[in-house]
């Protein structure tokens, strides 16, 4: 039985090993394409409403913290 599994993972070896030149070179291929312009504008007009959300909920936190709770000024730093 132990024959068997060796002569198919053999088998599989000497298949994949044509196929992985025909991989490689796709790979290749790949990494050479630039993202166009236009994806990474679309990428960054996703994250501004991101970074304004946690901009601001960071804010309103931070007076929270100072007023409400009366935490010292650098504690609050540190927690922020």
């Amino acid at each position: 039985m132990s024959s068997n599994n060796l002569k198919s993972s053999n088998s599989t070896s000497d298949s994949c090993d044509g196929c992985n030149n025909s991989c490689k070179s796709s790979l290749v291929s790949r990494r050479d394409s630039k993202v166009p312009v236009w994806k990474k504008l679309a990428y960054a007009v996703g994250a501004m409403p991101y970074a304004m959300c946690t901009t601001i909920i960071a804010l309103y936190f931070s007076i929270f913290l100072l007023e409400v709770v009366l935490v010292s000024f650098f504690c609050e730093k540190l927690l922020l």
